[in-house]
């Protein structure tokens, strides 16, 4: 019970609780109760190593389990023979009787682990033997301190991951910074990010706590590239080329934000439904520019029209759009962008991009 109790100890914990249930592997899984997905596994064996492999080739079940299992009691253990009977007698898509070779009898539980997050425990035996009853309810007995310790984690994650952000210096930004979770509940935000929330320019935060747009599709989209990006193969602190528009009211020009994946440093599984965190650079085009252009001349020696050219990339415009304004053909503007390239020592747009909204530029307040 102190290894479960332990948040940075959740391996030890799985394998400590598939000792006790007298079986050769455990499973540690998370994932989201709506589309019965996993995103993260950790299987544990009797002799101590760990791993990440496919739950399936141990636990048949498993696909039947996240469909009709969430439907029951969490902290209940279910055999996966039961699991399987009633799964198809419901008709769940995804339930098999095939037996791999080499996997005997199963049991597998859920933890819910808030809002849409699940956390999912299993263990299997390589025989065909029942487990012992009086084995498992001393395992189900340690569910609720397994979720305990689940939630004690993922604050600790979250307090690692703002204290990251904030050592990044994104309070001194001139653009907006917002950190959230995959739910969209807002971490932390800086003073720019502030001032665009409480006057609710195109985004606001809600009673909730979690950041909204004025349009519910909106909202959906915002939601969507969070989880998107936090998923993505993006290292910590990369912004993804892609900039998503959101509109706003009294004409003004859309917000338009760049996403970044923060994941704290330790493996998704141990996170026990929490995925990780994404940042939200949030950029104004409206406002002001003229010390944000001044700076990043100053400091790359470019001319005035390459850094308006460098801020309107920023800001989400495409080269034929910044051709058109600046009654400029497309080559001319290609040309332009690169001589930026070379100047700034950039090779991308998406590089240039993160410069400007996160280089030393993005801190002119």
């Amino acid at each position: 019970m102190e290894a479960v109790g332990e948040p940075r100890q959740l391996g030890a914990a799985l394998h400590a609780m598939t000792t006790l249930m007298d079986a050769d592997i455990g499973m540690l899984a998370s994932g989201r109760r709506s589309d019965a997905s996993t995103y993260a596994i950790l299987i544990a064996t009797r002799q101590g190593s760990y791993g990440t492999e496919d739950a399936d080739l141990d636990f048949p079940a498993f696909a039947g389990y996240r469909r009709w299992g969430l439907l029951q009691p969490a902290g209940r253990l279910h055999l996966g023979a039961d699991i399987q009977r009633l799964a198809r007698q419901q008709d769940v898509a995804g339930t098999t009787d095939a037996r791999y070779p080499g996997t005997g009898e199963s049991c597998i539980a859920h933890i819910d682990s808030g809002n849409d997050s699940v956390c999912y425990v299993g263990f299997a035996r390589h025989d065909n033997d029942r487990f012992d009853r009086e084995r498992i309810s001393l395992t189900e007995s340690l569910m609720p301190h397994l979720h305990l310790a689940g939630a004690i984690n993922r604050r600790y994650e979250s307090m690692r991951a703002v204290s990251t952000a904030v050592m990044n210096r994104f309070e001194r930004y001139h653009v907006g910074v917002a950190m959230v979770d995959e739910d969209g509940a807002l971490q932390y935000c800086n003073e720019a990010a502030r001032r665009i929330f409480e006057h609710a320019d195109g985004l606001r935060v809600g009673d909730d706590g979690h950041i909204k747009a004025g349009e519910p599709v909106e909202t959906s989209e915002l939601l969507r590239s969070v989880r998107e990006h936090i998923h993505s193969d993006l290292p910590d602190g990369h912004f993804a080329p892609r900039l998503l528009r959101i509109s706003r009211g009294q004409g003004g020009s859309p917000l338009s934000v760049a996403f970044s994946p923060y994941r704290g440093g330790s493996s998704p599984v141990m996170r026990c439904g929490s995925a990780g965190h994404a940042v939200m650079m949030i950029y104004n085009p409206d406002r002001p520019p003229v010390e944000r252009t001044d700076v990043i001349t100053q400091i790359h020696g470019l001319s005035t029209q390459e850094s308006a050219l460098a801020c309107a990339i920023a800001a989400g415009e495409s080269l034929e759009d910044i051709a058109t304004e600046s009654k400029r053909s497309l080559e001319a503007v290609r040309s332009q962008l690169k001589r930026v390239f070379r100047k700034t020592g950039t090779s991308r747009q998406t590089e240039l991009v993160k410069l400007v909204l996160s280089g030393p530029a993005a801190m002119v307040q």
